[in-house]
C-alpha cells in the first residue's frame, strides 16, 4: 500500500513499487490489480462488513436495518443477557457463602419478595420472611457453630438467560463437606436449580429447588452407602417443625443413592434434544 525512506514518511517520500528483479519474475499474476501510494487503493477482503453484510452468530437481527440506533438496541440486548448471567451466577454463589457462615438474615435477603425454597427433609416455604423465619428456627442465630464447619462448593453452572434478560435459570452441582469436632464429618452431593429474577434492579431467587443424590460420612465414603441406609430426618421431627412449610419437597425427601432418581433439568439436553423425565418449568 505504502512505502517510504524513514525521514521523508509517506508524506514526502513516498515511493511507487518496484518490480521483481531478473529471475525471481511471480508464477502467476495477482488476483487483484494494485496501486501504490500516493493512489487509494482498498484491497480485497474475505469476509463481510460485519456491520452491513451479516449479523454476528448469537445477536438478534437488528429491528431497523443498519441504523446506528438498531446496532447500539441489538448491543444493549446482548449487555442485557451478559449482566443478567454474571448476576444470576453471583446470587446464587452468595446463597452458598451465607448459609456457611450462618447469617440466616442475609441468606433470606437474597430471594424475591414472594421467593420460593425447599427447607431440606421438611417442606417448601414461600416469602421472604417465612424462608427467614424457617432458617432461623431450624439453625438459631448461634452463628457459625465452634465444633464444625460446613462448606457449599456450588460448581459448573449452567445458566439459562431469558431473552428479555428479566430473569434466568441456574443449574449447578452441589459438593458439601460437613466436619465435626465430635464425630465423623460427611460428604453430601446434589443438584441446585434456581430461577432467578430482578427486584427493584437488583438480581433475586424466585425459587430454589434442591435434589439430593448422595449422602456418606468421611470413614465409608460414598461408595460404600448401604442400600436405604442413607440419613433420614426422623418423620416426627419433619411432622412436628415450626413453622409449617406452605408445600411439600418436590422430588425425593433424602438422597436416594445407591438408587438411581431421575433429576430434573430447567432445559433439554443441548445435543439431541431429548427432553428429561422431568422438565422445570
Amino acid at each position: 500500500a505504502v512505502g517510504s525512506e524513514t525521514g521523508g514518511g509517506g508524506g514526502r517520500g513516498a515511493r511507487a513499487g518496484t518490480p521483481a528483479p531478473a529471475g525471481f519474475e511471480p508464477d502467476a499474476s495477482p488476483t487483484a490489480g494494485h496501486e501504490a501510494y500516493p493512489a487509494f487503493q482498498l484491497p480485497p477482503l474475505h469476509f463481510a462488513n460485519p456491520a452491513e453484510g451479516g449479523t454476528p452468530f448469537g445477536d438478534p437481527a437488528p429491528a431497523a436495518g443498519n441504523s446506528l440506533d438498531a446496532l447500539l438496541a441489538a448491543a444493549e440486548r446482548e449487555l442485557a443477557l451478559v449482566v443478567a448471567q454474571d448476576g444470576a451466577e453471583n446470587v446464587s454463589n452468595a446463597y452458598g457463602y451465607y448459609i456457611d457462615e450462618f447469617l440466616w438474615d442475609e441468606t433470606a435477603d437474597v430471594f424475591a419478595t414472594n421467593g420460593e425454597k425447599e427447607l431440606s427433609y421438611i417442606g417448601n416455604y414461600i416469602g421472604r420472611e417465612r424462608i427467614r423465619a424457617s432458617l432461623v428456627a431450624r439453625y438459631g442465630r448461634g452463628g457459625r457453630r465452634a465444633t464444625g464447619l460446613t462448606l457449599h462448593q456450588k460448581v459448573a453452572p449452567v445458566v439459562t438467560v431469558a431473552p428479555d434478560g428479566a430473569s434466568a435459570r441456574v443449574r449447578t452441582k452441589l459438593f458439601q463437606l460437613n466436619s465435626s469436632r465430635d464425630g465423623d464429618g460427611s460428604f453430601i452431593s446434589g443438584i441446585y436449580e434456581n430461577t432467578l429474577v430482578r427486584e427493584d434492579g437488583i438480581w433475586k431467587i424466585r425459587k430454589m429447588d434442591l435434589e439430593y443424590v448422595w449422602n456418606a460420612n468421611y470413614s465409608s465414603g460414598w461408595a460404600k452407602v448401604a442400600q436405604r441406609a442413607q440419613p433420614r430426618v426422623a418423620p416426627n421431627v419433619a411432622q412436628d417443625f415450626e413453622p409449617r412449610p406452605d408445600g411439600p419437597l418436590r422430588g425425593q425427601s433424602a438422597a436416594p443413592f445407591p438408587d438411581v432418581a431421575p433429576m430434573a433439568f430447567h432445559y433439554v439436553n443441548p445435543v439431541s434434544g431429548r427432553r428429561p423425565e422431568e422438565l422445570l418449568e
